[in-house]
């Protein structure tokens, strides 16, 4: 099961948007980009794809959030590309209350797969 052996996760050609392309804090049934994303983890036999903002960051994955933990810190994207969503806020807010350190910012896939 995911929660306890991970997902399978690959880079996807596709990136996420600017907000004059299409606006991510819109949950929209216009994702075309989040689908072909979808389609491409399908095919290559894993679970999700790791998509990347405009300029080569960590932004998301097709259909989850993406957070991973280096050093006892809690790191995930800004919000620039990302849709602003419930559940998101909900793991950072349960990562303070634990009293984890918590970074959005800007990271490479170096930070990802080191």
């Amino acid at each position: 099961t995911p929660k306890r052996e991970g997902i399978r996760l690959m880079t996807c050609h596709v990136r996420r948007g600017a907000p004059d392309v299409q606006d991510q804090a819109w949950n929209s049934h216009s994702k075309l980009n989040c689908i072909a994303a979808c389609i491409q983890a399908n095919k290559s036999g894993v679970d999700e794809s790791l998509m990347l903002d405009p300029h080569g960051f960590v932004a998301t994955c097709n259909s989850v959030h993406f957070f991973i933990v280096v050093d006892d810190v809690l790191i995930t994207s800004r919000t620039k590309y990302i849709l602003h969503g419930i559940t998101r806020a909900n793991i950072i807010a349960i990562a303070r209350r634990a009293g984890m350190e918590v970074r959005e910012d800007d990271f490479s896939l170096t930070t990802v797969y080191s």
